[in-house]
């Protein structure tokens, strides 16, 4: 009778086991498909079907990202990973490997279990997942996010070595950077066309060189080449998972310091130049006041933003003007 008992507790354990792995199989068949037809190479996984994917057996390595694009999180920079995420994935998409990856996104809106069960403190986080040959899952490789930036290229760069196989991300025809570029490009041959013809050259020489020089020095007064020797990350990640663009002390800063304060260089000396120049050559007394009012409003905010930026950088720094 006991005999009879074992072997029938054995017979369902095997049942429930092969049941199991079978469910995991339909289940991890049906997300691979998905990942095939998805427009960017991406799933998502909730609280569902996110524990039956990444089981074992598992032939396949798997990219999550961790994140919480919803507005009720606030999230910046979830949402300015996402698009280095999704074309990162479209360039392996297109890269057609033998290798079997997918890449899949978890949204915390929608797997807030997944997030407790991980006990994530701060999002985005990237975690790699090899492939699984065994009855259990090894522990993933993580990408640090905040430490090695959210450009594309050095996230397509990791997954490279991740896989062992080389790829490039694939980007949109008409990127930001493109459309700046354009711009600026555009507006030179506008003004090359448009207003050099009409230009006193007698005194053009003069008005391009000061010009440069400021441009050279507000550049290297920014922390320009501090930038390019040190290799700083562009921004950093608050543990909340919101972006701090200015970091604390005189002797280290981010990336994204330095375009700042060219910007606001650049600003308060041309309200200064306008102010000087421009306003006392206006005949009209209304258009006049508006554009010496204009001016200081620029200065002075200009001041206030920069001196606020000084106490970002140091909290002990004693001065401030309206912020």
């Amino acid at each position: 009778m006991r005999l009879g008992t074992s072997l029938l507790c054995t017979v369902l354990c095997i049942v429930l086991l092969a049941t199991q792995a079978v469910g995991n199989s339909v289940v991890q068949n049906n997300l691979l498909k998905e990942a095939k037809r998805s427009p960017n190479g991406v799933i998502e996984l909730d609280e569902t079907n996110y524990d039956l994917f990444l089981a074992a057996p598992r032939d396949f390595s798997v990219t999550v990202l961790y994140t919480a694009l919803d507005s009720r999180f606030n999230c910046a920079a979830c949402k300015m990973f996402m698009p280095s995420y999704e074309q990162v994935a479209r360039g392996w998409q297109k890269k057609k490997s033998n290798k079997r990856h997918v890449f899949a996104v978890v949204e915390a809106s929608r797997a807030m279990n997944v997030m407790r069960k991980n006990r994530f403190t701060h999002v985005p986080i990237l975690y790699n997942f090899p492939v699984a040959s065994g009855k259990t899952v090894a522990d993933p490789s993580e990408f640090d996010v905040a430490r090695q930036g959210f450009q594309p290229d050095s996230f397509a760069d990791y997954m490279s070595d991740f896989l062992g196989v080389s790829f490039k991300p694939a980007k949109p025809l008409f990127d930001k950077v493109f459309l700046i570029q354009f711009f600026l490009v555009a507006s030179a041959v506008s003004m090359g066309v448009l207003v050099i013809p009409r230009m006193n050259f007698a005194n053009a020489g003069r008005a391009v060189w000061m010009m440069v020089c400021l441009a050279l020095v507000f550049t290297f007064t920014s922390g320009y080449m501090w930038n390019r020797i040190r290799h700083p990350p562009f921004m950093l990640q608050r543990p909340n998972g919101d972006v701090q663009m200015f970091m604390e002390g005189f002797q280290t800063q981010t990336g994204v310091e330095s375009p700042i304060l060219i910007a606001l260089y650049s600003g308060i000396a041309l309200s200064i130049v306008m102010l000087n120049n421009l306003a006392p050559t206006i005949r009209s007394g209304p258009l006049q006041l508006v554009v010496v009012l204009a001016c200081l409003a620029g200065l002075l905010g200009g001041f206030s933003v920069l001196m606020d930026t000084f106490r970002r950088k140091n909290p002990y720094y004693p001065f401030h003007l309206f912020v």
